[in-house]
């Protein structure tokens, strides 16, 4: 009996450990306060700081607080309350590390790059300036870097904290619109990164997608013609060429439409073909053959280098006739190269 009483006394105990522990609010809907195990009512802490009379410890809340009223050296140690700081946390680089509390037997310096601290190789918080890191730790924002980074809106440009000048385009290249002198959404123009060139089409509404890869696209333009090949996934050749509208380039509006086919109004030359594996030919321009396309954007502007760029977004459709009468549809086309 003694024994089943000592565990008995043991189990309430623990259970009543485990009440005290938790947060009463729950349970016994009593009103925010400084003693009911929770953190709300503005404290810092749980049943501290804020409201409460009763200071949060800092030596453990994993901050780093530094200055007259606390004095820490690193987190949560040093100064006139908090423990010694040991070797590998204080903040310092002692003798046998590589970098600010890493290396060694400190554990590798990566792990530090996300801390919000400035350890390690860091040149600024979480980030490094010196290439020989990089792999550690991004790469601190500059306004020579090539690339969009810190607070900038374009291409080094448009973040004032880091006093990089304002973008020559007045658009964002981070907010998921077309704005500025972009191109297209977010890529283009003169504070942009490229657009990526894009060929693709399907053969009906729900089919794959039949597509050339963005590197073997061959798209050129004479100031009169636009022309672009490429070699498809379904081991084809793809081919759109459209000639100079008769009010020119620049003054052809966008969401202009071209009419393809062999009884189309002949105002320009244009046409798609399509010639599948086994060297059949198909054509908007062979009898019975039809299409569209439609431009959505052209824009002649300077690149972010200051280079001039043709650049040509489009959709298109069709049915292509070969000779003998097949048939080859062409549904939800889509091409967009810079030139």
């Amino acid at each position: 009996m003694k024994f089943r009483s000592y565990v008995l006394v043991f189990l309430a105990a623990f259970a009543g450990s485990l009440f005290l522990a938790s947060c009463l609010n729950e349970d016994n809907k009593i009103p925010p306060n400084c003693f009911d195990g929770c953190k709300n009512n503005g404290e810092e802490e749980i049943d501290c700081g804020g409201p409460c009379e009763k200071k949060c410890d800092h030596c453990i809340n994993g901050r780093w607080d530094p200055g007259i009223e606390f004095g820490e050296t690193w987190v949560d140690c040093g100064g006139p309350d908090c423990p010694p700081c040991p070797s590998c946390s204080n903040g310092i680089l002692d003798p046998n590390e590589t970098g600010i509390d890493c290396g060694s037997n400190c554990g590798p310096c990566s792990s530090l790059c996300g801390d919000g601290l400035l350890n390690g190789h860091e040149t600024a918080i979480d980030c490094v300036s010196d290439t020989l890191y990089k792999y550690e730790c991004e790469m601190c924002p500059t306004c020579d870097d090539e690339v969009i980074n810190g607070f900038e809106a374009g291409i080094d440009c448009g973040d004032p904290n880091a006093l990089c000048p304002p973008c020559i385009s007045s658009g964002n290249c981070t907010n998921g619109v077309t704005d500025g002198a972009e191109f297209w959404i977010d890529c283009g123009g003169p504070s942009c990164y490229a657009c990526t060139d894009t060929l693709g089409y399907r053969t009906s509404a729900n089919s794959p997608i039949v597509y050339t890869p963005s590197d073997q696209i061959d798209a050129t333009f004479n100031g009169l013609v636009f022309n672009v090949l490429g070699e498809t996934t379904d081991n084809g050749s793809f081919e759109l060429n459209i000639g100079e509208p008769n009010v020119g380039w620049l003054d052809f509006p966008d969401g202009g439409t071209f009419t393809l086919g062999p009884t189309a109004p002949v105002i320009n030359t244009a046409f798609i073909k399509y010639t599948n594996s086994a060297g059949i030919v198909f054509n908007t321009n062979s009898v019975g053959g039809s299409g569209t396309i439609t431009i959505v954007k052209f824009a002649t502007e300077f690149n972010n280098l200051g280079v001039p760029v043709n650049f040509f977004r489009l959709t298109y459709s069709g049915v292509l006739k070969s000779t003998n009468g097949a048939i080859y549809n062409i549904a939800n086309g889509l091409i967009m190269v810079s030139i």
